[in-house]
């Protein structure tokens, strides 16, 4: 299992650009992600692999003031 943004989800792809895709999150909008408190460029996004029991937090920017 892994945690993203305090929910606790089943270790299901081996990729974070697999894993956000899954999720309902498009690459192409702008996040800012951190894995196991290490931000994680966009660019890695495909070659970062995942671990049991890692955290991961997503990022969005909202609009608004």
């Amino acid at each position: 299992v892994i945690t993203v943004n305090g929910e606790v989800k089943p270790l299901e792809n081996k990729y974070l650009s697999e894993a956000l895709s899954a999720w309902g999150y498009a690459l192409n909008l702008p996040m800012a992600i951190a894995v196991n408190y290490s931000v994680v460029p966009n660019s890695a996004y495909t070659s970062w692999e995942l671990n049991a029991n890692d955290v991961i937090e997503i990022l969005m920017p909202m609009q608004g003031g």
